[in-house]
């Protein structure tokens, strides 16, 4: 992790990363280099309390979006302790993370809210990025 002006940007092992490939790649499940594309970055007040949430990643391939919505799923589940494997995937998918380019939401963004805080999230059409993001913000 490393201090920046308005937060803590959280640096990602790797090594992790690459081991899941690995496990991918004798499944037959993905073929080729992937390089991680996943950043955290936590925003924090004077206090140092921390008030919004940033995931930031990439769906040019599966690997790296899967990676993305893990995050985007642990986070919520941070901020919401208790809630069960359903809650936490259908509050996924009413975030639209998987999307594609011939989704006509696309490019536009997306909020839901629940007990822990309020998501906002967007992907853009790949001919603009082919990066995704998520901002959550935690109920105080």
């Amino acid at each position: 992790m490393s201090k920046t002006k308005d937060g803590i940007e959280v640096t990602l092992n790797d090594e992790r990363f690459q081991r899941g490939i690995a496990e991918l790649k004798k499944l037959d499940l993905a073929n080729g280099h992937f390089e991680s594309q996943l950043g955290i970055h936590l925003y924090v007040n004077s206090a140092d309390k921390i008030t919004r949430i940033g995931v930031v990643g990439d769906r040019s391939d599966p690997v790296n979006l899967m990676h993305f919505v893990g995050a985007v799923g642990i986070v919520n589940n941070m901020l919401n302790p208790g809630s069960d494997k359903k809650a936490n995937t259908d509050f996924l998918a009413s975030l639209s993370l998987l999307r594609g380019d011939a989704d006509a939401t696309i490019g536009q963004p997306v909020s839901a809210f629940n007990h822990g805080g309020a998501f906002a999230c967007i992907s853009m059409p790949s001919e603009q990025s082919t990066s995704v993001a998520c901002v959550m913000t935690p109920r105080s």
